[in-house]
């Protein structure tokens, strides 16, 4: 079993990449609906860097199925909404201060991150990594222990 600084360190680490590649996909969406609007921009590039989080989430961070797949998503999408909400808000206040949108949009996404990553592995899904991950590092057990000495 991994330890729990390891442990924790591994799933951040994951969901670290999980967010990456949605960001990635999120700032393509925005750059192409860009010429629009910004603000018009940051609602379907969020929704699409969504999407690919939580495929992503479920395949490399974390567990799903603690809950039926239309509750797990509504939950996700509730979490979501409301980094958007507040990616939305720091964007148009850094753009007021002078920022341009895209650079904006860069500086906010790291923000919202923590937000992000303990809402869903407290929230929305179980703690534990997936099934797949952990057989690939050799964790039989998979939990991740929270770091007070206890696994979840």
């Amino acid at each position: 079993m991994l330890s729990s600084r390891h442990g924790a360190l591994l799933q951040f680490v994951l969901y670290l990449f999980v967010g990456g590649i949605s960001f990635l996909v999120d700032l393509a969406v925005f750059i192409a609906l860009l010429p629009h609007g910004y603000v018009l921009a940051l609602i379907p590039g969020f929704l699409a860097g969504t999407i690919t989080n939580y495929i992503l989430s479920r395949l490399v961070a974390f567990r799903g199925g603690r809950r039926r797949f239309v509750t797990e998503f509504a939950m996700l999408a509730t979490v979501a909404a409301t980094g958007a909400g507040m990616t939305i808000l720091l964007v148009l206040g850094m753009v007021h201060l002078g920022l341009s949108p895209l650079v904006a949009k860069i500086v906010a996404t790291p923000l919202i991150l923590a937000w992000n990553f303990l809402l869903r592995r407290h929230f929305v899904f179980s703690p534990q990594l997936p099934r797949k991950v952990q057989n690939f590092i050799g964790d039989e057990e998979g939990s991740v222990p929270r770091g007070d000495g206890a696994s979840v």
